[in-house]
């Protein structure tokens, strides 16, 4: 897999995913996950970065990932 593929970010956003829901966000509780979740890629004209959302259809949670001149992924998912 190209290091500049998106399947590299993927792997990068379903395991903070995973992390944000099992520690409940900080708080008490949380969920386990029992399957990964949509990942919603939408262009952005004339930009390298991506806006997207992760979760499900309808009502997936933003996420943003950009592939750094150094040759890495860097993703965030915006929730909490």
């Amino acid at each position: 897999m190209p290091k500049d593929s998106r399947l590299g970010a993927e792997v990068l956003l379903h395991v903070q995913y995973v992390d944000l829901g099992n520690g409940g966000c900080d708080s008490r509780g949380g969920a386990v996950a029992t399957g990964l979740p949509e990942i919603s890629w939408q262009p952005v004209a004339g930009s390298p970065n991506a806006d997207r959302t992760i979760g499900r259809p309808g009502a997936g949670i933003e996420f943003t990932a950009d592939f750094r001149p150094d040759g890495t992924w860097h993703v965030q998912v915006n929730a909490c």
